[in-house]
């Protein structure tokens, strides 16, 4: 029966070992850690962001009290410290990556060879 929105395919492959899936030898854990990295940073990310809002407000909303500067401004320095870290940390990879293996993206994108595969 047709569905009235249409099917969705999985853009990973299905989780029986097609092409992309997680239970693919060449490319499941690697896939599965890839994705893993993926929330952390994210996740991270926006914690920082929201961090770095909720200390800006508390900064304009501070009338001029020395105490409530004081905590802002270590709040707004801690969270955009956070998002130097987290962008660091990529550019870190990156470069150790083109250095050990020729490519940008060695690391963050890992392929895992196993048995059968063509490499």
């Amino acid at each position: 029966m047709f569905g009235i929105f249409g099917t969705i395919d999985n853009p990973l492959g299905n989780a029986f070992g097609e092409a992309g899936g997680y239970a693919s030898v060449e490319s499941g854990f690697g896939l599965l850690m890839t994705n893993v990295v993926r929330l952390i940073t994210i996740s991270a990310g926006l914690w920082s962001f929201a961090n770095l809002l909720i200390a800006g407000f508390t900064y304009i909303t501070a009338n001029a009290e020395a105490e409530k500067l004081v905590q802002a401004w270590a709040k707004i320095w801690q969270s955009l410290i956070g998002l130097i870290i987290i962008v660091g940390t990529f550019a870190l990879t990156g470069i150790i990556s083109k250095l050990l293996f020729g490519s940008y993206t060695t690391i963050l994108n890992p392929v895992i060879y196993g048995p059968g595969s063509a490499n």
